[in-house]
């Protein structure tokens, strides 16, 4: 047992007490359906594996090579697209659609590597997001293939069979919960094998100076493709799984900007570079925002605004306060915040119709200086007027910025 340790620790620079405690953390993760039935939480923990695979392939080409791409939703799309048509027109297993879609995912990327490889900086960003664009808009018109927006809708997954035997029939969220878990450790040995290999040596260098590395020897544009063709096989493997697991695709779902986004922001969270950061942080970060914004009771766009906000407070070291409302118009609803602009008595509404409980808002002091500050150039959507407690309602205070 001990050469197996000493091998794990010097190749991955960790200590026993961190290789044990990985250990445990994964075989609690094989367990976990064992002892919770709850097809909620299952769905998270699908949601958190699908974060996962996304972020550690992005990070491949984002987080080692210093590529800033935000438009792996074509990557994405390209692989749910291909397993969900095979799957509906040809009745081709949804494994084999999706060893199908790695494929195309390959021959986009190289296609799209030749072309905006050739721009650094904001503009391969720019070119990155237009491919994207160009891959929902064929997705949108080409209905015979693709059902326009309509999308594609399947019923039923085939039962997962070896021989005659039936391994699985997808009627619980338990097979996708165990395929999601395979395939984000997959990813995640993957990613650590590249970092600690020549190749992510090279990937590094291309980061940190790319006509530095170009001047040593290394072919830029060979690696970039490299990188991106390893990054777009394991996202359109995520595309594939998303689109078995939800059944149904459809350009806004799969090809949309805010897919592209979403993985970039898993590594920015979790830490751009890192594998347990992007892995770990970041994939649980923006699994239970987007797990929660989908709780049916209560409207998404509050759960959604929630969680961002506690994810805010959490990841990030400079927080920012949300505007109060001003005391003196709580009882009426309003504050001075941006959604409220043209209700307010401090825009010029008559004050007679806004007295309350003999305060005219035209002489009121917290009044006034409401007025006064969102009268200023640059700040007509910020209050930074704070109660200093009590009820006097002149006790305004301007709040400094945190």
């Amino acid at each position: 047992m001990k050469p197996v340790f000493s091998l794990i620790r010097s190749s991955a620079g960790a200590s026993p007490v961190t290789i044990i405690l990985g250990l445990a953390v994964l075989a609690a993760l094989f367990l976990f359906p064992n002892f919770v039935q709850s097809p909620y939480a299952l769905h998270i923990m699908i949601l958190i594996f699908l974060s996962v695979i996304m972020g550690e392939a992005w990070n491949v080409i984002g987080g080692y090579t210093g590529q800033y791409s935000v438009g792996h939703a074509a990557y994405f799309g390209a692989g749910a697209y291909t397993t969900m048509i095979l799957l509906q027109y040809k009745q081709i297993l949804p494994w084999y659609g999706a060893l199908a879609g790695i494929g195309v995912a390959l021959v986009v990327s190289l296609i799209i590597g030749s072309i905006c490889f050739r721009l650094r900086g904001p503009y391969f960003v720019l070119a990155s997001i237009a491919v994207a664009e160009i891959m929902r808009l064929c997705a949108m018109n080409l209905k015979g293939l693709t059902n326009g927006a309509e999308g594609i809708l399947i019923t039923e997954i085939p039962a997962l069979k070896i021989g005659e035997t039936v391994i699985t029939d997808f009627s619980t969220k338990v097979p996708f919960y165990y395929i999601g878990l395979v395939i984000a450790i997959v990813t995640i040995l993957v990613t650590w094998l590249m970092q600690n290999s020549k190749l992510g040596y090279y990937f590094q260098a291309i980061r940190e100076d790319q006509d530095a590395a170009h001047s040593l020897g290394i072919s830029l544009s060979l690696f970039k493709s490299s990188a991106l063709a390893i990054s777009a096989v394991f996202t359109s493997l995520a595309g594939s799984f998303y689109a078995i697991y939800i059944g149904f695709i459809d350009p806004p779902t799969v090809l949309a900007l805010d897919i592209s986004v979403q993985i970039v922001l898993i590594c920015i969270i979790g830490g751009i570079g890192t594998i347990w950061g992007t892995g770990g942080r970041g994939a649980g970060a923006g699994a239970t925002v987007r797990g929660v914004a989908q709780q049916p009771d209560c409207p998404g766009d509050f759960q959604a605004g929630a969680c961002l906000r506690r994810v805010g407070r959490r990841h990030f070291p400079q927080r920012t306060s949300i505007p109060r409302p001003c005391a003196h118009l709580r009882h009426s609803g309003r504050g001075c915040h941006p959604l409220h602009a043209g209700r307010g008595p401090w825009l010029g509404q008559k004050a007679g119709s806004e007295k309350r409980k003999g305060v005219d808002h035209d002489t009121d002091p917290g009044n006034q200086a409401c007025q006064q500050v969102l009268r200023r150039p640059g700040r007509q959507f910020r209050c930074l007027l704070r109660h200093g407690g009590g009820t006097d309602h002149g006790a305004h205070r301007p709040q400094r910025r945190r």
